[in-house]
């Protein structure tokens, strides 16, 4: 043992050296990895030899503690613990080494106790030990009782321990709060005052304000909140104080979100932090610090009374207070944007309470505030008027410019879309007037761009002016920032120039002019989609098509190209829309055929599908892949619409893209085949020939025999998931056609046989969520489109048993599909039953029901609980409410052994029999089940 203590001294000496450490970190990992860490750790702590290597020891066991308790024999716990005392004890602090020891050591032996529920009213009886000990264990008293209360709200037990644990921690809350005083005011006797273990005081209040079973009255009725408002006025402290002040108002406040509960506390945090204005005016306006802190506590005031605030609630005086929003407006006008963006989420607070309140009178109280809130947004958002040309977009700057987009959505209901524009153009007006830079028109038009969208079609008194002065931006007149935002802005406004058809010539036009830069074209392309989408300006699908095949001529900047090309294909596509017959037909031929012309020479020509894939982004290069226009396909058909007639009546008759249509599926046919290794391009060529289903509707029929033939065929060697989606779109248009229901059904059966082999490997449905999501998209459109021939299919079975593991998938798509999937054939069980219809489908699915519901329940709980996210929640709660649904008498049985299955200790017997009645009492109410899963998640940690 002894030689092998060596051995780990070693490797902390060379680990800790910062030199050529590689290899020692390396056996480092996997010597705390291993179980004989545990002896070796409490070896050096109690061989104290090196100050560094117990630092280490100390860390690594309260690693191995949060995370491989496990390891360590239930007997064995109690010696573990006795021993971190032990050594604890022997640790005097005196330097920063000592004193981070010690701290790890508080963390062992917190979250010890924490995980060990047979342990009770410990806390108190270790307090008293160490308070008894010789010598000043001040700090370590106050480090242990700082990470008890945190350490329980972060630990991952089960809820009826974690209450237990604060229940034992309030017990003890008064007297805890007298030594804390006890404390502050020795430090405070001395000369200097000792700040660190100030700190450590303020710091332990913070955590005992975390503690939700503490009675907060003792604590406001304290002069402790007061010294802690002292240290956050003071304007010498030093920074680490000033945070720590900072964290235990935060913490405070986070407790009054229930002002009712806590209203003492409310109003003692309200009127100190309404007595902080002066001191924010008189703080250096440069120690961004110092203000960000306050700023903190103004956004959490906020966020914890946007209630009372927002409805003006006269119980809640004076919390109610609307001047409460100065202190948010005070950051916003400060010259740092790192203020006001601290700011962000409280505002979307602020206007998502206010969106559900249907009183003009009452919102319009709020609506100063806003005002001064967007104008200070606008001045954040201006450029440097240095800026030679675009910036880089992924700077730090554009970041905040895409915040200061989502804010300025947030909140532009309040003061009316027409009224923020208006606001914004007087700025550009007031701008132009006193001859100032490009900047500030700029920045006024970028906050217009992200409202412009939200504009009244009838709102007319500023708009036209302003795109009449924007039309006039050259290369020559505008800088490179304002053309580019007003070139986003023409496409904000798109829906309101559709009803004003008067302007958008002058637009296009002046859209079209800058396809000719490589620097707008992008954008440009963007815009003129975006109008094409809204406003049928059929007289432009010639010049979008000649536009297409000037960039095409283009030999540069291919992505950029293609993108635009993308645009415009989108947009000419659109309008071919509202063309008639005769005209659509020509227009898509002219569209279609040069994109098939090239994708057939590329095909002829032989060249592998990734060949120029890594030689640059020039067009040249670009143009030889083929999956630049299968893309382009995809991007027409995508559009099209099905059953198209001048009128827009539903039409049985042939659509007058057939033709057209039929030679895109021959080419993407061969291109499947001839790519059908290469995942990406695949993928490409199905979205393509999905899109073309798509917009023929069951006109596509003369593709489907053969298109189902060649996707079992490429499938049985290449498990693309996309094929899965692909069959799902043609069993969604062609389920309810008799006469291809039996090729479907045998599509089924191919694709799953082919399906289960990759989802039964090590970890295969963890590592393959996209084939989870595709395949059970895939079964429940069969279940709602041909329920009967599924049922009854031989497939049905090892489909259901498959769901019961991928239920436990956590992934999002992937576990929707497989709920939608269950949860679709519960409904299609509950509505042949209330439609009193009876056929071979419906017996075999009842069946299946009765004779798995209890192991469903199992599956879907278990995942719920142990597995996916608590945002899918919902999704299981629908199962066990669905099923209740079905037939009550058949949940009972199957919740009775589903909870059966879970472990015991966490949840109690009688928590699990409340479970069940309240389930079963619910009557198939999914949001009850909700409730009932999420206690669970709490009480499983």
């Amino acid at each position: 043992m002894q030689e092998n203590l060596a051995i780990v001294y070693n490797a902390i000496q060379v680990l800790y050296s910062g030199t050529n450490n590689a290899e020692a970190q390396q056996w480092i990992n996997a010597f705390t990895k291993s179980t004989d860490a545990w002896m070796a750790c409490d070896q050096i702590l109690a061989e104290r030899k090196d100050p560094v290597a117990c630092y280490f020891a100390a860390q690594t066991l309260r690693q191995k503690i949060v995370k491989n308790l496990k390891e360590v024999p239930e007997a064995s716990l109690e010696s573990l613990r006795e021993s971190i005392i032990n050594h604890l004890t022997q640790i005097h602090v005196v330097d920063q080494t000592s004193e981070a020891t010690s701290t790890q050591l508080c963390l062992a032996v917190a979250n010890l106790y924490i995980q060990v529920p047979v342990w009770t009213n410990f806390i108190a009886q270790l307090l008293n030990r160490f308070t008894a000990l010789s010598g000043d264990r001040t700090k370590m008293l106050l480090t242990l009782l700082k990470v008890f209360p945190e350490e329980v709200e972060t630990s991952c037990v089960g809820e009826n321990r974690r209450e237990a644990i604060r229940q034992e921690l309030a017990m003890s809350a008064d007297s805890v709060i007298l030594y804390l005083r006890t404390v502050l005011e020795a430090a405070l006797q001395k000369r200097p005052a000792e700040e660190d273990l100030i700190k450590k005081v303020v710091q332990c209040l913070a955590a005992l304000l975390q503690n939700p079973s503490i009675e907060t009255n003792n604590i406001a009725r304290s002069d402790l909140i007061g010294f802690v408002f002292q240290i956050l006025s003071a304007p010498a402290v030093s920074h680490p104080l000033h945070d720590a002040a900072t964290e235990c108002i935060v913490a405070g406040l986070l407790r009054i979100e229930d002002f009712h509960k806590h209203k003492e506390l409310a109003v003692i945090l309200h009127r100190a932090i309404f007595a902080l204005r002066p001191v924010w005016t008189a703080t250096n306006q440069e120690d961004t610090d110092r203000l960000q802190n306050f700023t903190r506590v103004f956004v959490e005031l906020t966020e914890s009374l946007i209630e009372p605030v927002v409805n003006q609630d006269r119980d809640a005086t004076p919390l109610q207070d609307i001047a409460i929003f100065e202190f948010l407006i005070l950051a916003a006008e400060h010259f740092d944007y790192a203020l006001i963006e601290m700011t962000f989420n409280v505002w979307y607070r602020i206007s998502e309470a206010l969106f559900m309140i249907d009183d003009n009178d009452h919102v319009g109280q709020f609506k100063p505030f806003v005002v001064r809130y967007l104008q200070a947004l606008a001045k954040h958002s201006q450029f440097d008027v240095d800026e030679a040309g675009l910036p880089d977009q992924d700077s730090d700057f554009n970041d905040f410019r895409r915040k200061v987009r989502e804010t300025v959505k947030d909140v532009a209901f309040i003061v009316g879309t027409d009224e923020c524009i208006k606001l914004m153009f007087n700025n550009m007006a007031e701008a132009a007037k006193n001859k100032e830079t490009w900047e500030k028109t700029e920045a006024a038009l970028f906050i217009s761009s992200n409202v412009i969208e939200n504009l009244l079609p009838e709102e007319d008194s500023v708009v036209p002016e302003l795109i009449n002065q924007l039309v006039q931006l050259t290369p020559a007149t505008g800088h490179p920032c304002l053309i580019m935002t007003a070139i986003q802005f023409m496409g904000g406004c798109s829906e309101w120039l559709a009803k004003h058809p008067a302007l958008i010539d002058r637009v296009m036009q002046w859209l079209f002019h800058y396809l000719e830069s490589p620097v707008f074209v992008t954008t440009a392309s963007g815009s003129i989609e975006q109008i094409c989408d809204h406003a049928p300006v059929v007289h432009y699908v010639p010049a979008l098509i000649t536009a297409i095949d000037r960039l095409e001529a283009i030999t540069t900047n291919g992505k950029n190209v293609e993108k635009a090309a993308q645009d415009l294909t989108k947009a000419a596509a659109t309008l071919c829309n509202h063309l008639d017959r005769e005209e659509l037909t020509l227009r898509l031929r002219a569209l279609c055929d040069p994109i098939l012309m090239k994708l057939q020479l590329i095909l002829d020509a032989d060249i592998p599908a990734a060949a120029d894939e890594n030689k640059g982004d020039g067009w040249i290069q670009m143009a030889h892949r083929p999956i630049i226009w299968i893309d382009r396909l995809a991007a027409i058909f995508r559009v099209i619409k099905p059953y198209h007639t001048e009128k827009g009546a539903y039409d049985l008759s042939k659509p007058p893209w057939l033709e057209v249509a039929g030679n895109t599926w021959q080419a993407t046919s061969r291109c499947l085949q001839k790519y059908q290794a290469n995942d990406r391009l695949v993928e490409h060529t199905c979205r393509a020939i999905r899109h073309v289903v798509r917009s023929l509707g069951t006109h596509s029929e003369p593709f489907v025999q053969p298109l189902i033939l060649q996707l079992m065929d490429i499938y049985s060697r290449h498990r693309h998931s996309c094929i899965l989606y692909l069959a799902s779109i043609l069993v969604d248009e062609y389920g309810a056609t008799e006469n291809l229901r039996d090729g479907l059904m045998e599509m089924l059966r191919s694709l799953a046989v082919n399906t289960f082999p990759v989802l039964d490997q090590e970890h295969g449905f963890r590592n393959h969520p996209d084939t989870v999501d595709d395949l059970f998209r895939l079964a429940h459109r069969y279940i709602t489109r041909c329920p009967s021939s599924f049922f009854v299919h031989p497939i049905c079975q090892p489909l259901f048993e498959c769901c019961l593991h991928a239920l436990h998938v956590d992934h999002t798509e992937a576990s929707r599909s497989v709920t939608k999937y269950c949860n679709e054939m519960l409904n299609q069980l509950v509505t042949a039953r209330r439609m009193q219809y009876e056929d071979a489908g419906v017996k075999a699915a009842d069946e299946l029901m009765r004779t798995n519901a209890g192991r469903l329940l199992e599956h879907a709980l278990k995942a719920g609980l142990f597995d996916v996210s608590s945002k899918l929640l919902r999704d299981f709660a629908e199962i066990i409410a669905g099923l209740g649904k079905y037939d009550a008498q058949l949940q009972a049985r199957a919740l009775s052994h589903a909870l059966g299955q879970l472990p015991r200790g966490p949840a109690t017997e009688a928590q699990l029999a409340a479970a069940h009645a309240d389930i079963c009492r619910g009557g198939g109410d999914a949001r009850l089940v909700v409730g009932v899963l999420r206690d669970f998640v709490k009480l499983y940690g």
